[in-house]
């Protein structure tokens, strides 16, 4: 990935080689890139083509990744750590950043894949952008969390608490095909109530999940088109092994 610099964006020059792909490991070309700073740390966003997975990483083959990293500003080197997944759905590509006037940094991707890029002849457009999302450094990894001017759109606010889920529980004024939840698990075993949950609902992206090592509360946001669905025999096995 090559670097270059201007004064006035017409005449450019070559400063070095930014990052390469020195193993071969990180797919073969690396399309929209994205550099930048967030809170002290430089950033090298983009997305390899052809990547293999890695364990539980980089399953989508046409992949979006970051890697964190320092940055001297007059060598112009930029000594990156590993590349770490950016997001672990699918349709999820191509993903470009911005600053606001207000120091924020918003990330807007392309919600399809290559993989799945058929474009009817009556179809004049292909895909649609992911909602903004803002982002901050915790740990060392990128967090990301829907903007918060989201919340001008929200309606029919529902509120719970100290509820029992299992399956096939239903809750009035939660229902639809898009939902915008934010949940709270307290459980002994923490793998347990994921598994349950995700029994419960089908999801259309993974879920970001924490886990608070004070009070041993599983954070699940969820912000993504969302359903009802019957619980799959694989999961339900899971769950009564781990139970």
């Amino acid at each position: 990935m090559y670097f270059f610099s201007s004064k006035n964006l017409e005449k450019w020059k070559f400063e070095t080689v930014l990052a390469e792909n020195s193993t071969g490991q990180i797919g073969t070309m690396w399309e929209c890139p994205d550099f930048f700073e967030l809170d002290g740390t430089h950033f090298l966003i983009c997305s390899p083509q052809n990547m293999k997975a890695q364990k539980y990483e980089f399953h989508n083959g046409n992949n979006s990744v970051y890697f964190s990293g320092k940055y001297n500003e007059t060598e112009h080197t930029f000594q990156k750590e590993a590349p770490k997944s950016l997001d672990y759905g699918l349709d999820f590509y191509a993903p470009q950043t911005t600053k606001l006037p207000d120091g924020r940094r918003i990330l807007i991707a392309w919600m399809k894949s290559w993989d799945a890029c058929v474009v009817p002849d009556s179809q004049d457009w292909q895909g649609m952008m992911t909602l903004p999302r803002e982002l901050e450094i915790k740990d060392g990894r990128i967090w990301q969390k829907p903007v918060k001017e989201i919340e001008n759109y929200r309606a029919n606010k529902c509120h719970y608490t100290d509820k029992k889920i299992d399956c096939y529980t239903t809750f009035d004024g939660i229902k639809g095909r898009t939902l915008d939840m934010t949940v709270e698990l307290q459980a002994r075993s923490t793998m347990t109530s994921l598994l349950k949950w995700h029994a419960m609902m089908s999801i259309a992206q993974r879920l970001p999940t924490t886990e608070s090592q004070a009070c041993s509360r599983l954070i699940v946001p969820a912000v993504a088109s969302q359903r009802m669905s019957s619980v799959s025999e694989k999961l339900k096995s899971q769950i009564q092994t781990e139970s």
